[in-house]
């Protein structure tokens, strides 16, 4: 990768990208999200927002993170790999929006009717 000659992001994020270019490129190399959060001095909560943070960076080649690991793609297969399952989770979370949407939609037309009946409507 070239140099970044324009910066995008705060100095961590690119501490963190750095690290993990330079000690776990590929998923055999992987490390554990706890352990890399101590490994940095990094909060747990911040950890996740940086690596989404990298993920989602035009700026940046992409980090590969799992529930269990976080590691440098390495090869078009652990992109693919990563990539599909980001989509199921992308479709996960979809899923569980439209049903709570659904079941706020639910509850607010029952409300109406509790409120309708005890107006005597």
């Amino acid at each position: 990768m070239s140099e970044i000659l324009v910066k995008h992001h705060e100095p961590i994020v690119y501490r963190v990208y750095e690290y993990l270019k330079e000690n776990h490129l590929g998923k055999e190399n992987g490390i554990k999200r706890e352990d890399l959060a101590l490994k940095l001095n990094i909060p747990m909560r911040a950890l996740r927002k940086i690596t989404s943070e990298i993920n989602s960076s035009s700026e940046l080649e992409k980090l590969i993170s799992t529930t269990n690991c976080c590691y440098m793609c390495k090869t078009e297969s652990e992109c693919e790999s990563a990539t599909q399952s980001t989509f199921r989770q992308a479709f996960s979370l979809l899923k569980k929006a439209y049903k709570m949407e659904k079941s706020a939609a639910e509850m607010e037309e029952s409300r109406k009717r509790f409120d309708n009946m005890n107006n005597g409507k």
